[in-house]
């Protein structure tokens, strides 16, 4: 923009949304992602939408994970208690000295931050779709099963019900997050989220 920015001063992005996308500007209420993606839709050459998103995005997990107190030793630590929430999953994050993050949760680009000690290696231990599995056998589902049992990928599946594509067009959505599809992504969320008897206000949030 020509000068410093910070993706986080609403004040001052509104004004710069507003300046440079005319009409369309000065009906923008907020600066939040959901605001400036539907300005983004009305005016999609508005590429500081873009950049705002981005900005706020390695923000995020700066101060999550990089910004953070370690224990003297250097070493991340982080609490973990299991059964710890209403669905009986495991709830990590902090120390009680406030150290260290949620070990849980550490993005894909950010995990070679974390070195295993001289001698030893870190590993990652993820059974793939554990919880579909757990959720059709649990609750007597059998064409959910069949589906797993067939390979079907039910987060793509799930998102072209909820969102009325193909799933042909859920695979090939431009809009990526990671190594998936925006599309597939809320698919994925959402049916998690129904597996957790999750409430109507944060569903719509």
């Amino acid at each position: 923009v020509g000068y410093p920015l910070k993706a986080g001063s609403h004040k001052k992005l509104k004004v710069e949304f507003q300046k440079r996308a005319g009409r369309a500007g000065t009906r923008l209420k907020n600066t939040g992602e959901e605001a400036i993606k539907r300005l983004k839709k009305t005016c999609p050459e508005l590429a500081l939408v873009d950049h705002v998103l981005e900005a706020r995005k390695w923000g995020k997990q700066a101060s999550t994970y990089l910004n953070v107190n370690f224990d003297e030793d250097e070493r991340q630590r982080s609490s973990t208690a299991a059964c710890a929430l209403s669905t009986f999953r495991w709830k990590s994050g902090k120390t009680g000295r406030n150290t260290g993050f949620n070990d849980q949760t550490v993005p894909y680009n950010l995990r070679n931050i974390i070195i295993a000690d001289e001698g030893k290696e870190l590993i990652y231990i993820d059974s793939e779709r554990a919880e579909l599995w757990m959720v059709a056998w649990i609750g007597h589902i059998d064409t959910m099963l069949k589906l797993l049992r067939d390979g079907v990928d039910l987060h793509t599946l799930h998102a072209s019900v909820m969102l009325k594509m193909t799933v042909e067009q859920v695979k090939n959505s431009p809009n990526r997050r990671d190594n998936e599809s925006v599309e597939r992504y809320v698919g994925k969320q959402t049916g998690h989220a129904a597996d957790y008897a999750v409430g109507a206000r944060t569903l719509c949030a």
